[in-house]
């Protein structure tokens, strides 16, 4: 077995830790068999950095919210998905199990809490990012860039 597919199936055990299974020699180096594809994070991530002092944004509560239409006279009827909290690196990846369905989605980034523990003052205590799935079987990350007098975000990926 090669370095690089040594260094594939550590990756692939990682991803799979219930598997064993080592990358198929058959296969080209690089590239991972269909039984192994299969990835434990959400088809939904997020990853949040505190831009005022240059690092993640560990222990920020998030939710997830889904709702099929967005029609003003009816109002947004936003239900939730899932919640998490992000690790020492910022990023949550476990916001949805199972498949993406077309629709809106909402992504709560409860900001008050973060910065209250931190003993800084901040004048958003919640961040909300609306988007739109037309394309369920793609991945969809969305970072944002958090300070406590402002943000920014974009479609990662």
């Amino acid at each position: 077995m090669s370095s690089a597919e040594s260094r594939l199936g550590c990756v692939l055990r990682h991803l799979r830790p219930d598997s064993k299974a080592s990358p198929s020699i058959s296969e080209p180096a690089g590239t991972v068999s269909a039984a192994n594809t299969r990835m434990i994070r959400s088809p939904i991530t997020t990853h949040c950095l505190d831009t005022a002092v240059g690092r993640p944004a560990r222990n920020l509560l998030i939710s997830l919210e889904y709702c099929e239409s967005i029609d003003s006279s009816s109002g947004f009827g936003f239900t939730e998905l899932g919640r998490g909290r992000t690790n020492d690196d910022g990023r949550v990846g476990d916001l949805l199990e199972g498949p993406l369905r077309a629709g809106f989605y909402r992504m709560t980034f409860h900001t008050a809490e973060y910065f209250a523990a931190l003993a800084t003052k901040s004048f958003y205590p919640l961040v909300q990012i609306h988007f739109e799935i037309t394309s369920p079987n793609e991945h969809y990350h969305v970072p944002l860039l958090l300070s406590p007098y402002g943000y920014s975000t974009y479609r990662g990926s």
